[in-house]
C-alpha cells in the first residue's frame, strides 16, 4: 500500500467513525473531533480528505476520540469498535 492509498483509507475510516457516532446518538462532527483531540479543524479535514499523513500520535488520539480500534483505523484490523 502506498502513502496515497493509506491516507485515503485512513480518511474513509475516520469518516465512517464519525457516521457511527452519529447513528449511535453521540453527535460528533469534524469540528467536535478537532476539539476532542486538540487538533485544528483544518488538520482533521485534511486527514479525512486523504491530503495529509497522520502522525502516530494523531492517529491514536483520533481512534480514542472516535472509540474505534487503532488497528482498524490504520487499516490493519477488521473491527471498527471494541
Amino acid at each position: 500500500m502506498d502513502d496515497l492509498e493509506f491516507m485515503q483509507g485512513f480518511g474513509n475510516r475516520v469518516r465512517k467513525g464519525l457516521r457511527y457516532k452519529q447513528h449511535n446518538h453521540h453527535p460528533m462532527t469534524q469540528h467536535t473531533l478537532a476539539e476532542k483531540t486538540g487538533m485544528h479543524y483544518t488538520l482533521i479535514s485534511k486527514y479525512i480528505r486523504g491530503k495529509r499523513m497522520p502522525s502516530a500520535a494523531h492517529a491514536v488520539q483520533i481512534a480514542e476520540a472516535l472509540d474505534v480500534d487503532i488497528g482498524w483505523l490504520l487499516g490493519c484490523g477488521s473491527h471498527a469498535h471494541e
